[in-house]
């Protein structure tokens, strides 16, 4: 995911999303048929959803 070469976010990691650079920690990664990622993050205690795209 954006902000880390060849590495693997898991849930508890900080992520920063690519298009609004809101940044959360994850609480779910949900894969997607086509192949982009859900990612549910938790930012100052809001629930928020976001997509990755290799």
């Amino acid at each position: 995911m954006a902000g880390r070469k060849s590495a693997l976010y898991k849930v508890g990691d900080t992520y920063t999303s690519q298009k609004s650079k809101v940044t959360g920690v994850i609480k779910e990664i949900v894969p997607n048929a086509n192949g982009s990622v859900r990612v549910k993050l938790d930012v100052e205690g809001n629930t928020r959803w976001t997509t990755w795209k290799a």
